[in-house]
């Protein structure tokens, strides 16, 4: 069970880290492009 929970914080904490690289790579990408594209996507 414990190996079990470990497990699961790890998955949290490295689907948080691949959110964050993607979200540094949008940044350096340019930000304003994608949040318009995303915007538009929603609408």
């Amino acid at each position: 069970m414990v190996l079990t929970i470990n497990t699961l914080k790890q998955m949290k904490y490295m689907l948080r880290y691949v959110e964050f690289l993607l979200t540094l790579e949008l940044l350096l990408n340019g930000e304003i492009e994608y949040k318009v594209l995303f915007y538009n996507h929603i609408n």
